[in-house]
């Protein structure tokens, strides 16, 4: 019988605190991934990209060590299958990218901003909870599973770094 490394509450208490230190560097620092991009583009100004880049860092660092710790395996996640939907990707990455303009930022920074008190951030928030039970269970779901899904390449291995780097010509030559 499998048991938790970690009890639950525990598990809770840590994301709680996890959420209240990001959501606080987040509010001082203005940490938004559409204001990163716009940055970029309108002005070249690279700060919050690079704010970006290393949160993203830290989520790979992260995942790793609790992968290495045996408290998490990625490979039994739906990201790292050897099925690959792009066009869900594809379609999926567009709706959040004209969602995220719309609502003048993504889900993190609606949730910064719900913390600060913005109303209109409570009102993006609710509708981002039904357009996400849309698209798993919902109308738009079902379209998603017949229209998009389908479309998708299968690998012949997982989608993981590590299993790319071993399926690529450069893994027959020694470093």
């Amino acid at each position: 019988m499998d048991h938790a490394l970690v009890a639950a509450p525990t598990i809770v208490w840590l994301g709680f605190a996890i959420g209240a230190v990001f959501g606080a560097a987040s509010q001082r620092s203005g940490f938004c991934t559409m204001g990163a991009v716009a940055d970029v583009v309108n002005i070249g100004d690279w700060t919050r990209m690079r704010m970006w880049a290393l949160a993203v860092a830290v989520a790979i660092l992260g995942t790793g060590a609790l992968q290495t710790f045996g408290v998490f395996d990625p490979a039994k996640t739906m990201y790292t299958g050897s099925r690959l939907p792009w066009l869900s990707h594809l379609v999926g990455g567009l709706a959040f990218g004209i969602g995220m303009t719309l609502a003048s930022g993504c889900a993190g920074k609606t949730l910064i901003r719900i913390g600060g008190g913005n109303l209109k951030s409570v009102v993006v928030s609710v509708f981002l909870a039904i357009g996400a039970s849309m698209t798993l269970r919902g109308l738009t779901g079902v379209w998603r599973v017949t229209l998009l899904d389908p479309v998708a390449i299968q690998l012949p291995h997982a989608q993981t770094l590590p299993a790319f780097l071993a399926a690529s010509s450069l893994s027959d030559y020694p470093l």
